[in-house]
């Protein structure tokens, strides 16, 4: 594809005759009688060599450089001037020229120079791609980074915050606590009997099941306190500035969205139920895994007492039956008889 050139010359002979010099080289030539004629002709083709008499009316060369330079629309121009005035050379550096001709040019030098500016608008273009390439490629690692951010935080399956991200909350929420002197229980909740799921149904089917009550979960807890799946069938809730008997009514809150939720899925309906440990910080405990530790107590003493309930296990280690439901099995019927548990 020929190089397009843009001629300015308020003369029109010189016009005519660079126009025949450059066409016969093999360039595609544009002409233009002044410079507010050429910033038109440069939006609207696009030229990237401009040959631009100094001195014409309207806007003259050094203008027509300027306006070519501070353009947000006009890309990358070679702009050569041509001009008898040699000894003003630097004022037309200045103004953003890249080359300048003494008028009348000479064939030989004029094409020698076109060929000099073909090269640095090759080499423009090549560093243009390059940076458009390593942006590209810093992308696509921002990307590939905050994916890997959100893959180190998140649990894959159910889009819970998982272990890794409880326990930094823990620890912030403990260090909080203690330093203020509030109140902080945690919720450790647990799905009855899920290995039933993964037995009967397959793993496909226990991973909806997981899925399903991560999102009843997060939905009827506050959204200021996320639920965290800390592996396999294990949620966890922490609950900043909440006493014990609030944490309780959430947690039986919680029991009851999942016991009442249908699964459904390839023509089943699927029930489940969870049993739930409920601990609150108190001044015995040492750390922030002890406010852990004792609601995972309260929980095995949630599944050994008959599961689908909520167990507080206070100071002491002292069992408290919050509420209990008849034990829950995992079940699924066709849609026509969805089972009680």
């Amino acid at each position: 594809m020929p190089r397009k050139v843009l001629i300015v010359d308020d003369d029109a002979a010189t016009r005519i005759l660079l126009d025949g010099l450059l066409a016969h080289a093999g360039y595609e030539v544009f002409t233009a009688a002044n410079g507010k004629e050429a910033v038109r002709i440069l939006n609207d083709i696009g030229p990237q060599i401009v040959i631009a008499d100094w001195e014409m009316p309207v806007m003259d060369g050094l203008q027509l450089c300027r306006e070519i330079r501070h353009s947000q629309t006009v890309g990358f121009v070679y702009a050569i001037i041509l001009t008898s005035h040699t000894d003003r050379v630097v004022e037309a550096f200045d103004a953003g020229a890249d080359d300048f001709l003494t008028k009348p040019p000479r064939r030989a030098e004029l094409l020698a120079r076109l060929k000099a500016a073909a090269r640095i608008i090759d080499l423009e273009a090549h560093l243009a791609r390059q940076n458009r390439e390593i942006h590209e490629v810093n992308a696509e690692l921002t990307l590939l980074n905050l994916r890997l951010k959100d893959m180190a935080i998140t649990d894959e399956l159910t889009g819970l915050g998982n272990r890794r991200v409880m326990m930094e909350r823990l620890k912030n929420c403990w260090e909080a606590a203690v330093r203020s002197n509030r109140s902080l229980s945690c919720l450790v909740m647990d799905v009855d009997h899920f290995k039933q799921f993964n037995d009967n149904y397959g793993h496909d089917v226990g991973d909806v099941v997981l899925k399903a009550l991560a999102s009843t979960l997060a939905e009827n807890a506050r959204s200021s306190e996320p639920v965290f799946r800390c592996g396999g069938e294990e949620f966890v809730l922490l609950c900043p500035d909440t006493g014990v008997d609030q944490a309780v009514i959430l947690a039986d809150r919680l029991r009851q969205a999942v016991e009442q939720q249908e699964i459904s899925h390839h023509g089943l309906l699927l029930k489940a139920t969870i049993s739930i440990g409920v601990s609150q910080r108190d001044p015995s405990f040492r750390c922030a895994d002890d406010l852990l530790r004792r609601a995972d107590a309260a929980l095995y003493i949630a599944k050994a007492s008959g599961r689908n309930c909520v167990r507080l296990v206070g100071p002491g280690c002292v069992d408290r039956t919050v509420c209990a439901v008849a034990p829950g099995d995992a079940t699924a019927q066709k849609p026509a008889s969805v089972p009680a548990q």
